[in-house]
Parts: C-alpha cells; structure tokens; sequence
C-alpha cells in the first residue's frame, strides 16, 4: 500500500538506527531548504526546491521500502539537478548578505554535496557491489 507518511517515518527510523550521521545530514538537507523553499515560495527558486525535495523523498521511501538501506536510494537525488542549475544560474545577482542570497547559496551547496555523495554511492552500488550500507 502506498502511504507516503508512514514510508518516509519507516525510513527515518530504518536511517536513524543505522547511522545518527546519515539522519543529521538527512535533516540538515532537507529541513532549512524546505523551509527556505516554503519562505521563498514565491520565488521560482523555492518551489523548485519544494518540489525537488518532496519528489525525492517519495522516490526514496518507495526505492527503501522495497530494498532497505541500499544505496540505490541515491537515485532520488537525480531530481536535485535542475534545481542545481537553476541556482547556479542565479548564483552572485542577489548578495550573501540577503535571507534569499544566504538560503539559496546554502541549497544549493548542499544539494550539490548531496548529489556527488549520490554518484559514488551509485558507483559503489553498481561497480563495487556495495548494495547497502549495512556494508
């Protein structure tokens, strides 16, 4: 049954257990963007976070629910990219010293993080066969 609360709790929880790490980044990305994005909602920019970030968190609970823990789960990140790019764009027209320039600077550091960490889990799943981080 799909039930996207009680999936996203089940992976926190399955995340939490197995590395406090992973859940403090898991919160450090996606709390103060998704805030930010709902702030900045009447920007293109927040809601192509909004949205980026709620496509991903499904993407990843389903990915999760049927393989726990794998690193399979980086796949859900794929959707950050256009978000990416269209931070990129606007990088340096609004000044670090402005809440938007701050959270958008912010985002898009971490996202882009998040999608590098993705691309070697990737690897490691594909390459190395290191399906899970469990191992």
């Amino acid at each position: 049954m799909f039930n996207p609360v009680a999936d996203f709790i089940a992976m926190r929880k399955d995340i939490q257990a197995q590395s406090k790490l992973i859940g403090v980044w898991g919160f450090m990305l996606n709390v103060p963007t998704l805030l930010g994005g709902l702030y900045f909602a009447d920007h293109l920019e927040g809601v192509a976070v909004i949205t980026s970030i709620l496509v991903s968190l499904l993407i990843a609970t389903q990915i999760h629910k049927r393989t726990p823990l794998s690193r399979l789960m980086g796949l859900c990140h794929v959707v950050f990219i256009p978000t990416i790019i269209l931070f990129a764009m606007q990088t340096g027209q609004t000044p670090l010293t402005m809440p938007f320039g701050i959270w958008s600077t912010y985002s898009l550091v971490l996202m882009s993080i998040c999608v590098l960490i993705d691309a070697f889990d990737l690897y490691r799943y594909f390459v190395q066969g290191n399906r899970t981080y469990n191992t």
